[in-house]
């Protein structure tokens, strides 16, 4: 008897051991988000603006490239195209769930020169911050991300014609734009965000604005990207059912 209940004892826990590994390593399909690591680099060459910002979008697009590798190893994700993985690097913050700089500062790159005055893409005057030292400086950051798998892996996909198969329809609402100018800035960002597609109004009060559309990523997805592209003027919040509500930042969201 005590034989018995042992061996049974020892098979359930087999069971739950093989269960747990199937949940978190056994199914490739089922992967929700993936950790890697990535670098970017940026000179002063290239933009007056903020290197440091620019180097940390190259880091977060070739993460979301390092991702795509690793669902493509793991057999999660079989056909795609060149096409949508260098629209998924190029969109790299709808993906991204969050991210962490692990280093960050400038090498002296030997091998590289300075553009001359008037070849680089500012217009500006190329000139090292110490002239006597020979190469270039570039700015590195080294980042590890966590890439939302599962949406990455939506906007992938392809049907046997090569578009893309993942389809979602959604329901974007504009609340509280007392003025044309924040109106027609919204719009703008959401003609040109490469997610959405067939953006159509459905209906135009005051105060209100309803739009249908498509979109190749979840809602979810959409709304960080948003958030992003709309940071400082509006607030992007998802509701239920593929509901996405933009409204000014100014607008207080207690009680909605």
């Amino acid at each position: 008897m005590y034989k018995t209940a042992s061996r049974m004892k020892k098979i359930i826990a087999a069971i739950v051991v093989a269960a747990l590994a199937l949940v978190f390593y056994g199914n490739a399909s089922a992967i929700v988000s993936l950790h890697v690591k990535a670098e970017g680099i940026a000179t002063r060459f290239e933009d007056k603006g903020d290197v440091k910002k620019r180097a940390v979008e190259r880091a977060l697009a070739e993460a979301v490239i390092e991702a795509i590798s690793t669902l493509e190893a793991d057999g999660a994700l079989r056909e795609t195209t060149d096409e949508l993985k260098k629209k998924a690097a190029s969109s790299a913050p709808v993906y991204v769930l969050d991210y962490k700089i692990l280093a960050e500062g400038w090498l002296t790159h030997l091998d590289m020169t300075p553009p001359s005055e008037g070849d680089n893409a500012a217009g500006q005057t190329a000139t090292l911050s110490s002239p006597s030292l020979p190469g270039v400086e570039v700015f590195h950051i080294r980042l590890e991300a966590n890439i939302d798998a599962a949406q990455l892996k939506k906007a992938l996909l392809v049907d046997d014609k090569g578009a893309p198969a993942h389809i979602e329809g959604l329901t974007l609402v504009l609340l509280d734009f007392s003025g044309y100018a924040g109106h027609k800035e919204v719009m703008a960002t959401l003609e040109k965000t490469a997610q959405i597609k067939d953006l159509t109004y459905v209906s135009l009060y005051r105060g209100k604005t309803v739009l249908s559309a498509n979109s190749t990523v979840g809602a979810h997805a959409l709304v960080r990207q948003l958030a992003r592209d709309l940071q400082g003027c509006c607030a992007v919040v998802s509701g239920t059912d593929g509901i996405i509500v933009i409204r000014p930042q100014t607008i207080s969201l207690k009680g909605d």
